[in-house]
């Protein structure tokens, strides 16, 4: 009493405390909200998303109806993930709603964050109804900042997949009980009937949201006093998993397939560990100093806090242990709420004992949540790396041409690759394949064999590789048979993840190319000029007999206006391999173009005489194609 006492003498009285818990989660909940904006468009959907994308019905998966998303749901859970159905049929009925862009789908998983960390603060104000009115406004507001500005949760705020709702229900589940408990008098309609569907809801969304609700129970049965308010509580727990039985055998067959989930599940030191290290955005130190203080709070949301807590951390080793299914971090988003009490009421009880300003406490663990959230290299390696994809179909859609051949390089991850690769190339006429799909062995040049069978006559190959995981003897062999007819032109794209190449076949019959230069230069265009805004791009293929002097001519390319004024030129020297490719990039304002090319002596600037063989134009200029800028 003496303390309570003591507390609500420091602290500001309710009057004066509501607008800054107002307003700060006003700012907490802007802040959090940019933060996953900003990453909504920033990559590509990565292999667990495509499979959202086909359970929902969306894009080239699609339209479906929710009976569909839940007959795909329970088809696949034999050969896949087996998750229940809940959060794909959400999904479609968004999908259906916003449209399926990447963009919108994306932001039905950034709401539900919003709503954890709105949940999560209502969560602590409850819980800490014995405490001023500043304290328990504390609790929630640090509880809230600790889930929001986790860089691990913030990331999955992108993410076509349930986990950010998983949070948002694990807080619901545990603040709905709490209301219903400890109200005074018999609890409403719809209060009895959230607990009922917030149990089944949470169930039906994701497997790993079980163990909160038994914590629930299981708290419900050691802690409330057993009168018929008892019996009511726990007849509406019941009522909600009865609503999951439907999907109770489909579950047990999955359960029955996870036999290699050992193999991979992370040991159970090595999931508390980096439970903790994530959670705490690398500041485990400060966690635990919080936790020390959390957990000595007296009366019943102190006593919650402890079995919350502690039992968190148990969950953590049953599922790391017992039942080996951790083999990511994620499977064990669903604490964070439990650990987020924890920092909240460590916070607080940081400020009334010892009066240490929360904003010195909640502000290094502001800045440590941005600092990992910008920082790549946090994420990247909890998460793993999302291919490029866009940008590869992007140039693919731009420049590549109906007989071109697209191969990618996936190491031992083609499983991964192939749904992304398929879905990125879907409406695209173009033969493509992953190099680990070509069939045949390294020895006795079997392998090699069969990638020359399937290159086939096809006039150009890209060639996309995987540089995350070291290349197995497939990309090395493909590139021997490819040096055998094919000459490299450019990358197209050449970032740390991923290489785009293009390869152009070298011409069975020089006199088919079209554009002539003396006796013994011909070239052609390998494609369309290609504009993308004011850049206009240019890719040619370049042959000379042995006999040509080298280092003696060089190209021009010209482009010219209507009136025949110069605009833009590219020059470089005439490759020196008898058959070579060469790019080339110009940027030019609006207008209508021509393009024209001349060869040229460097040192004395004549130029050769040129014809278009199949036009029979002749000059020292050709013109190769007309274009616009717009």
């Amino acid at each position: 009493m003496m303390l309570q006492s003591a507390a609500r003498r420091a602290a500001p009285t309710h009057r004066n405390s509501k607008p800054y818990a107002f307003w700060g989660m006003i700012a907490l909940l802007l802040l959090v909200t940019w933060l996953g904006v900003r990453s909504l468009n920033a990559d590509a959907l990565w292999y667990d998303e495509v499979w959202s994308l086909y359970y929902a019905g969306g894009a080239e998966y699609g339209p479906i109806s929710v009976g569909e998303t839940v007959s795909r749901v329970a088809a696949e859970v034999a050969q896949h993930e087996g998750n229940p159905p809940g959060y794909y049929v959400l999904l479609n009925l968004w999908g259906q709603a916003v449209g399926w862009t990447e963009f919108a789908t994306r932001v039905l998983s950034l709401l539900g964050g919003l709503l954890a960390v709105a949940c999560i603060y209502r969560l602590g104000y409850d819980i800490t109804s014995s405490l001023s009115p500043a304290s328990r406004s504390l609790v929630g507001l640090g509880a809230a900042l600790a889930i929001g500005l986790s860089a691990f949760f913030i990331y999955y705020l992108h993410e076509l997949r349930a986990y950010a709702l998983v949070v948002t229900l694990a807080a619901f589940d545990l603040l709905i009980f709490w209301r219903i408990a400890h109200t005074r008098r018999k609890p409403g309609v719809w209060l009895q009937a959230g607990l009922v569907f917030g149990v089944a809801i949470s169930l039906y969304i994701h497997y790993i949201t079980a163990p909160i609700l038994g914590l629930i129970g299981l708290y419900h049965l050691l802690f409330m006093p057993k009168n018929r308010h008892w019996w009511r509580i726990a007849a509406l727990g019941v009522l909600g998993c009865i609503l999951f039985l439907p999907w109770v055998t489909t579950l047990l067959n999955a359960a029955g397939r996870a036999d290699y989930a050992h193999l991979v599940a992370m040991s159970t030191p090595e999931a508390l560990a980096a439970l903790l290290y994530v959670f705490s955005n690398g500041s485990v130190a400060l966690l635990a100093l919080l936790g020390i203080f959390a957990l000595q709070a007296r009366g019943v949301h102190g006593r919650l806090m402890r079995f919350l807590s502690l039992s968190g951390l148990a969950v953590a080793v049953v599922l790391s242990g017992v039942y080996p299914i951790v083999w990511h971090i994620r499977y064990l988003i669903m604490v964070w709420p439990l650990l987020a009490l924890l920092v909240g009421s460590g916070v607080e009880a940081l400020w009334r004992t010892k009066k240490l300003w929360p904003g010195w406490i909640l502000g290094i663990w502001l800045c440590a949540g941005l600092w990992n959230t910008f920082d790549p290299a946090f994420n990247r390696a909890l998460n793993g790396v999302t291919m490029p994809w866009r940008e590869f179909r992007t140039q693919l859609q731009a420049h590549a041409q109906s007989e071109d051949l697209v191969v990618f390089h996936a190491a031992d991850f083609d499983w991964y690759r192939q749904l992304e690769m398929d879905h990125y190339l879907s409406g695209l006429s173009l033969r493509y394949s992953l190099m680990e799909r070509i069939s045949g062995k390294q020895e006795a040049d079997d392998y090699y064999d069969h990638v020359r069978e399937y290159l086939g006559d096809a006039p150009r190959v890209w060639v996309g590789v995987d540089q995350t995981f070291a290349p197995n003897f497939r990309l090395g062999e493909f590139r021997r048979a490819l040096a055998v007819d094919y000459v490299d032109c450019q990358a197209v794209i050449d970032v740390p993840d991923m290489r785009l190449d293009l390869f152009a076949h070298v011409p069975d019959d020089e006199d088919a190319l079209p554009f002539q230069f003396g006796d013994d230069i011909r070239m052609q265009l390998l494609e369309p000029v290609s504009v993308s805004g004011n850049r206009v791009s240019i890719l040619t293929g370049w042959y000379h007999v042995e006999n040509v002097p080298s280092d003696t001519y060089s190209v021009a390319l010209h482009v010219v206006d209507s009136a025949g004024n110069l605009v833009a030129q590219a020059d470089f020297g005439l490759p020196a391999d008898a058959y070579a490719c060469h790019s080339a990039a110009l940027t030019m304002p609006p207008g209508t173009y021509t393009l024209l090319a001349a060869v040229y002596q460097w040192q004395t600037g004549e130029r050769l005489p040129g014809i278009n063989t199949h036009m029979g134009m002749t000059g020292d200029r050709i013109s190769l194609e007309s274009f616009t800028v717009h």
